[in-house]
């Protein structure tokens, strides 16, 4: 399509948003939000473009995706003239076909995709091969297509279902749906009674690559190492298992260039002296920076690790954790830190992203020969502790009680479960250890 001439060539420019799926709640999900102030970026700097709003109301929830969005940018300042809505789509294949027949009568010159950069690959590939298929099946134009990625935050608290998965697992699933189902399953039935023919390979073989890219390139999140004390021995020594995280949690480190490291304990054991203190002053041997660590010195148990770390990480504008513990604690206290902070998001006024832990387990190795108590006792009756708390105490003891006037609501019955398969597989695979070492 040639541009229109008004006394110099202009060209006309369409900026097509594409929806995502609202939340059952009908609250927006932070993707879409991304989406929107991007397109209201790209309108500032494209004076006289069009908006067109894709996006009907797939999850029925009472308003369309297209209506959401026109709210959002209605609020930032946007002229309602500028906006055109299509609510009819229920998926990117239909964004391209109902926006075609907008863009045609809009007698546009330059098409601007809009969506999230994990999904742009995919997204610009339907809008070329569908507009293709039009513009072969009805003699019309065949715009180009330009991408215009809008940046993928982390999801809120309030966020379900896709809208909760973070930036990685999202590439992954778009991964799978260009090499599996692109071409044999969106493209032939996406769009009722007009299957869409697809695009050269190599053009395919392009969007995969651009997803591949992203995948491979770093995830640029704000990350912090927490590492969990554990008590110390009554003389104040630290006991292996202590030992052992701190080296861990160097190495979590080292691997996490400009990271925090937040390290997490009190002094349950009135020793004098914090475990977290302890710690730091292990890690400034090992060559860590007394700037990047952060001492919370106020927790009694697991559950207060969580508590009190909470604030810190705000401030921190932290996305991702990496929990550092012992092999054996690593279960139960990744269950209870995303059930801690979960609590704490919704509980905030304005509820911040949420925060993705992953866990970073420490081997536990014998106890020393002065290690007392607890510390004393050898792997696979650690263990057997753990399968114990997570089968009989947290949901009824530590969740309700163990943070003083802050009881946290349980996780879904699924994720205890899969806290204690984890237990029960390092038990079978210490037992098979020992009867390995016994022969």
């Amino acid at each position: 399509v040639k541009p229109r001439m008004a006394g110099a060539c202009v060209l006309i420019s369409a900026l097509v948003v594409l929806g995502q799926s609202l939340n059952p709640s009908g609250t927006s999900p932070s993707s879409l939000l991304a989406r929107v102030q991007t397109a209201f970026d790209e309108w500032k700097k494209n004076p006289g473009c069009h908006l067109i709003l894709c996006g009907g109301d797939p999850v029925q929830t009472g308003q369309s995706e297209a209506r959401t969005m026109m709210n959002c940018l209605l609020e930032l300042g946007m002229d309602r003239k500028a906006i055109f809505l299509e609510e009819q789509s229920t998926n990117t294949l239909q964004n391209a076909f109902y926006s075609y027949t907008l863009l045609r009568k809009l007698e546009v010159s330059r098409v601007i995709v809009i969506t999230s950069d994990f999904h742009l690959p995919r997204a610009k590939y339907m809008f070329e091969a569908t507009f293709k298929a039009l513009a072969d099946a009805n003699h019309g134009p065949c715009f180009s297509v330009e991408g215009c990625p809008a940046p993928t935050p982390a999801p809120n608290a309030g966020d379900e279902g896709i809208n909760a998965l973070t930036r990685r697992q999202r590439l992954e699933r778009e991964r799978e749906k260009i090499i599996l189902k692109l071409e044999s399953r969106h493209l032939p039935t996406y769009i009722p009674a007009f299957p869409v023919p697809p695009l050269p390979r190599e053009r395919l073989e392009q969007a995969s690559r651009e997803v591949e890219e992203m995948l491979c390139d770093p995830i640029e999140e704000d990350t912090a190492v927490i590492v969990l004390g554990q008590s110390l021995n009554p003389d104040g020594k630290p006991p292996a298992t202590l030992l052992a995280r701190v080296r861990t949690a160097f190495d979590a480190w080292r691997t996490t260039p400009g990271s925090h490291v937040i390290l997490s304990g009190g002094d349950p054991a009135r020793t004098g002296q914090s475990e977290a203190h302890t710690m730091m002053n292990l890690l400034l041997e090992q060559g860590v920076e007394r700037k990047a660590i952060i001492l919370e010195e106020q927790s009694q148990n697991t559950l207060q690790n969580a508590f009190y770390c909470f604030p810190l990480l705000r401030k921190l504008a932290t996305t991702r954790v990496i929990l550092v513990s012992s092999e054996f604690h690593l279960p139960r206290s990744k269950y209870l830190f995303e059930a801690t902070f979960k609590a704490l998001t919704l509980a905030e006024a304005t509820p911040g992203p949420c925060l993705r832990v992953e866990g970073y387990p420490s081997p536990t190795p014998p106890p020393d020969a002065c290690d007392q108590g607890i510390n004393a006792l050898p792997l696979h009756q650690r263990l057997e502790q753990e399968r114990h708390f997570i089968s009989h105490r947290i949901e009824r003891d530590f969740l309700p009680t163990h943070i003083p006037r802050f009881p946290v609501p349980p996780l879904p019955r699924d994720r205890l479960q899969e806290a204690l398969k984890e237990v029960e597989m390092l038990l079978r695979g210490g037992k098979k250890g020992e009867e390995q070492s016994s022969n």
